[in-house]
């Protein structure tokens, strides 16, 4: 169930950073990486 929850979180950020831009994305990648 953790790994469903961290999955559907993790398509949420990666469509954030795709519609409001490589900001937030770039501010999240140590975090993932």
């Amino acid at each position: 169930m953790e790994y469903f929850i961290v999955s559907i979180i993790a398509l949420v950020v990666a469509g954030l950073t795709f519609f409001s831009g490589f900001g937030l994305g770039t501010l999240l990648m140590p975090a993932f990486a």
